[in-house]
């Protein structure tokens, strides 16, 4: 595929060979919810941007993702049995999303001699799901500009290495668990009312492990937020 090529992935990809997703010049490859695994080795190359977003990649052998422009990897998993190159000519972000769950229940009641019940329970879930990256060899994340690893999971099985033309920023995310209950009881000659809650959030940092060695070259300064 060549030109101002966009070419856009869901699906589930089963290689029993090696896979090899090529968008040359301007294009850019977008990898949503996807699931691509392949037997040999895992090769996605966009001229443009390369746009990673909620998706598997499993490689039998390598996995190369390379982008002329930016490479952005969001709440994946990449598995490869030997070694894994991401590489960016612009920016290379490897990012978290947020995975809501929210309930909410309330029950009003009314009874005799003007006696009425009320009661309400919301519970709010965000739970924070950071890129993965593992690999039985080498691991390096390459880019000619910025990179930022928010709350990933970087696994190596030999060396680990970051190389960036600009700065690194390790970014926190958070987990949040918030829950809120209330209840009342009244009638013609009384009423009570109570009510409790709470808040309880989990910073999550980036975690790098290498059998190897970790390696961390960069041009500008590495921030931690």
């Amino acid at each position: 595929m060549s030109g101002n090529c966009h070419v856009q992935i869901r699906a589930i990809l089963l290689a029993p060979g090696g896979l090899w997703n090529n968008s040359q010049e301007s294009g850019t490859i977008l990898d949503s919810a996807a699931h691509i695994e392949a037997a040999n080795d895992l090769h996605m190359r966009a001229g443009g941007n390369l746009v990673n977003m909620g998706s598997v990649l499993q490689a039998g052998v390598d996995a190369q993702l390379r982008a002329g422009q930016d490479l952005i990897v969001a709440a994946s998993s990449i598995d490869a049995a030997q070694e894994a190159w991401l590489v960016a000519g612009g920016q290379l972000a490897l990012l978290s999303a947020e995975d809501l769950d929210y309930s909410f229940y309330e029950k009003k009641k009314k009874g005799s001699f003007g006696r009425k019940s009320f009661r309400s329970d919301q519970v709010t879930r965000i739970t924070q799901q950071g890129t993965e990256i593992t690999t039985g060899g080498d691991l390096a994340l390459i880019s000619g500009a910025d990179q930022t690893c928010q709350a990933a999971n970087l696994q190596s099985g030999e060396d680990l290495t970051l190389t960036s033309g600009g700065g690194i920023d390790f970014e926190g995310v958070k987990d949040l668990h918030q829950e809120s209950h209330e209840k009342s009881s009244s009638n013609w000659a009384w009423q009570s009312a109570k009510g409790k809650g709470n808040t309880d959030e989990t910073l999550i940092q980036t975690q790098m492990r290498a059998q190897g060695e970790l390696i961390i070259q960069k041009s500008a300064e590495i921030g931690v937020r």
